[in-house]
């Protein structure tokens, strides 16, 4: 199997095998394979890349969501301590 494009997206890359089979891998990805086009990959190889390829695509998506997790306590600090108690004596 061949890699016949790699294609930056927004936040992912295209990896296109054979002008048949396509995944979306990390930059991470990228540079662990080393992977450039016209590489030949065994079916090893490949399931290995689509293994840590879903293992990067979620740790990216934990800290995404853990960049926000000081604002989502903030807000139901405010909520908890402040809103629900006017809210009760009213």
């Amino acid at each position: 199997m061949k890699i016949t494009k790699i294609e930056k997206k927004k936040r992912l890359y295209l990896l296109e095998i054979d002008k048949k089979e396509s995944l979306y891998v990390t930059e991470d990805t990228i540079v662990k394979y080393m992977l450039t086009k016209e590489m030949i990959l065994d079916k090893d190889q490949l399931e290995d890349i689509k293994s840590f390829a879903q293992f990067a695509h979620g740790k990216n998506l934990a800290l995404y969501f853990i960049s926000f997790k000081p604002l989502y306590f903030l807000a139901m600090f405010v909520i908890v301590h402040y809103v629900v108690p006017y809210l009760l004596h009213l």
